[in-house]
This record gives structure tokens, sequence and C-alpha cells, in this order.
């Protein structure tokens, strides 16, 4: 019966730790950042910045041995910030800017359908305004620099 009391005991005293921890879960702050950028979307955001900068070293006349130092670039680079790193990073801003119950709601949202059909979009709706933005900002410059000129001659 002793060593029956012993072995539980030890049982319950090498589980603790394992248990306290199980209570606690997984921070709120990690889960919502992860839900915010998971690394799929870390991958494609590095995948259409490469793409982006090979296109425009294609413009300058690039050729394949600078697309070579173009992929070493962007390793190099996506070396310097990990995927978990970068959640280390979102979850300490988060806790920065937002109390523990408003990181809960944003966990929440982001880990809804909602939550991630709105990550999916976001990329799209920012292009979308920019892409109008920038037709404005060509279609008025020429106007707006006939300005300028006529004030800086005043």
């Amino acid at each position: 019966m002793r060593r029956l009391s012993t072995l539980l005991l030890l049982t319950t005293l090498a589980f603790a730790p394992a248990a306290h921890a199980a209570d606690k879960g997984v921070d709120p702050a990690v889960t919502a950042a992860r839900a915010m950028m998971p690394k799929s979307q870390w991958d494609q955001m590095w995948t259409a910045m490469s793409e982006s900068q090979r296109q425009m070293l294609a413009q300058m006349g690039g050729d394949a041995k600078a697309d070579a130092m173009m992929d070493k670039l962007t390793s190099r680079l996506k070396a310097l910030m990990p995927y978990e790193e970068m959640v280390d990073l979102q979850a300490g801003l988060l806790k920065k800017y937002y109390t523990p119950a408003e990181i809960k709601e944003l966990e929440r949202f982001y880990t809804s359908p909602l939550g991630q059909k709105s990550l999916r979009t976001a990329p799209e709706m920012m292009r979308d305004v920019m892409g109008s933005v920038q037709q404005r900002i060509v279609s008025e410059m020429p106007k707006i620099m006939q300005e300028l000129a006529a004030e800086a001659g005043e």
C-alpha cells in the first residue's frame, strides 16, 4: 500500500507542471498572431515580394545570373525573420497595444470563418484601393504640378 501511495505521489508530482501548463492553455496573443498571419500567407508574402523584385530586375535588363542572385537574396532575407519569430513579435505587439480581453476578442474573430475571410480578402481589397488611389494621382498630377509651379513663380 505504501508503495502504491508513493507511486501515486510521484506520478502526481511528475505531471503537475504539465497539467498546470495545460490549464493556462496557449497564449491568446500567439493564437491571434498565427491566425492573423498563417504560415501559408507568410510564405505567399515572401513569394510575392520576390516576384515583384524579379519583375523589376527583368525590366532593368536582368539576366539568369541576376535571377539566381535574387533567389539567394530572398532566402537570406527570409532567414532574418523566420515565421516563428514574426509570430512572437506580433504577439508581443498585440500585448502592447491591446488589453488581454481585446486580444481574446481578436483571437475569436481571426479564428472564425469571417475573420479568416477578412484576412484572405484584405490584400485584394488593399490592391483595389491602392489602384484607385494611383489612378487618381496619375490623372491629377499634371494639374497639381502646374499649380505648384504657378505658386513657386509668385
